[in-house]
């Protein structure tokens, strides 16, 4: 039997560079009749990237939810596997992976293998890798985090988003960032742009990865090494100001601060790292506040100090 090819668009990117964004917007430029899939990954309980995919556009792509860690770690890539044999099922032309924020993506040509040995049906392709980096953020978070150096050198396609961030003036900044890309990356095409807004040819075109397939990396994604999480919980309405003032209590000991929060004047979500914290209202009421923290190293203690904080703030 001939087996039906699917091809995989992978996205990656640090925390808060705004990969659902991107994706979003993918969506909402793909020719009629495309029938796409997406899957989300996310750390925590709570993924929240995962329900605001396809957000407002009509056609609603079909996502599958993988949280709790990356799908490249040792631990959770058979979720990545049995992820596409699922998304599979509803016959999309392609598919796109959101990974986490700290995703290597060093194992996904094996895994992509593994995936069409173990399916009957479909033969998945690798056909590009995507990656987000946040301008504004990007230096210091290439000296800190070793896998946004992975992300990078991985990638077919590097968007630089958030340009409007950066000070003035723009273009010497813009020349740096794109020096420190070669370094890493010597093949990849490089985008500037603001809001992740990305012609969609070049989201999906294929290209040479930066990767050395003589010498590959080890991943860095172990289970030792995983992110820790937090999620804040509130059952009523809270003040904006006061929430604003959480987070910059909070914001120098976390990675990330996003979901779903009841306001005074009604649901928002709240999407922020660094300095950088936005509400988008959304027309999704649910059961009660949700807002998840991702930090590092993991700690329960961390995760105590976080919630403890929050319920001073929350009640």
């Amino acid at each position: 039997m001939v087996k039906g090819t699917i091809p995989v668009h992978l996205l990656t990117g640090f925390f808060g560079s705004g990969k659902t964004t991107l994706i979003n917007h993918v969506l909402a430029s793909i020719e009629k009749g495309k029938h796409v899939a997406v899957m989300v990954n996310d750390f925590g309980d709570v993924n929240v990237d995962s329900e605001v995919i396809g957000h407002g556009h009509a056609g609603l792509p079909e996502v599958h939810s993988v949280a709790g860690g990356s799908i490249f770690c040792s631990c959770r890539h058979w979720e990545f596997i049995t992820g596409l044999h699922a998304l599979a099922a509803y016959k999309p032309d392609f598919i796109i992976v959101e990974a986490s924020g700290m995703a290597d993506p060093t194992p996904i040509k094996t895994d992509i293998k593994i995936a069409s040995t173990l399916d009957k049906e479909h033969e998945y392709v690798h056909a590009s890798t995507a990656c987000l980096v946040d301008a504004a953020l990007f230096k210091q978070q290439l000296d800190v985090f070793p896998v946004v150096r992975r992300q990078v050198k991985h990638a077919t396609t590097i968007v630089v988003n958030k340009v409007d961030l950066l000070a003035e003036p723009v273009e010497p900044k813009k020349a740096t960032i794109r020096t420190a890309i070669r370094r890493i990356n010597k093949h990849a095409s490089i985008e500037f742009t603001i809001d992740s807004i990305v012609p969609v040819a070049m989201f999906l075109a294929a290209g040479t990865p930066g990767d050395d397939e003589a010498r590959p990396d080890r991943s860095l994604n172990e289970p030792g090494n995983q992110p820790g999480t937090a999620v804040l919980v509130a059952s009523h309405p809270l003040d904006r100001a006061i929430l604003r003032e959480y987070y910059e209590s909070v914001k120098d000991k976390i990675l990330r601060f996003k979901g779903f929060c009841q306001l005074d004047d009604g649901w928002y979500h709240v999407n922020a790292v660094a300095d950088q914290l936005r509400f988008s209202p959304t027309r999704a009421p649910r059961e009660k506040t949700e807002i998840l923290c991702i930090f590092l190293p993991a700690s329960d203690a961390k995760k105590a100090e976080l919630q403890d904080s929050w319920r001073q703030v929350a009640g």
